[in-house]
């Protein structure tokens, strides 16, 4: 059973490198009223400006589609940058 889950991975991993890379970023609602919050609270304490619940939904739907790939991508290189010095942590349990 595992092979063929593995060869289907293997074989199909194109789809699922596509499927990854034109996945857009999803925000659970509280989240999304979290930083909508903030937006408004932003606008109106650093600006002295008003910004509707509307204004402020847009623009956080603007941030996440348009610039929080940026932020995904760190984090995939932090990521990276911590399980890669992990990763050579395991030859250190190799045994002769």
């Amino acid at each position: 059973m595992c092979g063929n889950v593995f060869y289907n991975v293997v074989t199909n991993k194109k789809k699922v490198w596509d499927l990854v890379m034109n996945a857009e970023l999803k925000l659970a609602s509280d989240e999304k009223k979290l930083m909508i919050d903030k937006l408004q609270g932003y606008f109106t304490q650093v600006r002295g400006e008003e910004l509707s619940h509307l204004g402020a939904d847009v623009l956080v739907d603007f941030l996440t589609k348009e610039i929080g790939r940026i932020y995904y991508n760190h984090g995939i290189r932090d990521a990276y940058g911590l399980m890669s010095g992990r990763v050579e942590e395991l030859f250190e349990l190799e045994k002769y």
